[in-house]
């Protein structure tokens, strides 16, 4: 399941020859890599980092790899390492998801939605609620609650939103 192959850790390889021989699944951030290993080996940049994916047939993984220079008395070369990033790529994975959902909700709703500010300037409208006041979203972002509120609304309406601001709805 894509364990490494190498004694050691890989110590002492030949990275750039390991990536420009790298095939298959998942293989194919190897060049870009190779060229980043290069890169700081001669100096071109201080270090490079990456993120890929390394899925495995039981999971799916992603890693960060990040390359620093390393200088041991006239030897030069490169660490190479890799952290499982697996959490997080999932954690955004899911967090993309639910806004997918949310974005969906709010703009399919057959129910008239807005969000506004506390103050009452509109920051978005879905396509309902836009057709039950007779505005364009365009439109009704230059505008703010108040300006759409029927004059025996206005009351009642700011008391609810000053409710909800100080806590009691």
């Amino acid at each position: 399941e894509n364990v490494l192959q190498m004694d050691g850790y890989c110590v002492g390889s030949n990275y750039v020859a390991v990536c420009k021989s790298a095939h298959g699944e998942c293989s194919g951030e190897a060049p870009a890599v190779a060229e980043g290993i290069r890169k700081v080996l001669e100096n071109e940049v201080q270090d490079f980092s990456l993120e890929y994916p390394c899925h495995s047939p039981s999971e799916q993984r992603w890693f960060r790899l990040m390359v620093t220079p390393m200088q041991v008395g006239e030897r030069t070369g490169a660490v190479v390492m890799h952290i499982n990033i697996t959490e997080r790529k999932l954690a955004e994975i899911a967090q993309r998801e639910s806004e997918e959902r949310f974005r969906r909700m709010f703009q399919d709703a057959a129910t008239g939605i807005c969000i506004c500010t506390s103050n009452g300037r509109f920051l978005q409208a879905n396509a309902a609620y836009c057709r039950m006041l007779g505005y364009s979203e365009q439109e009704l972002l230059a505008l703010e609650v108040n300006d759409v509120l029927h004059p025996d609304d206005r009351d009642p309406v700011l008391q609810q939103v000053g409710d909800l601001m100080n806590g009691r709805l």
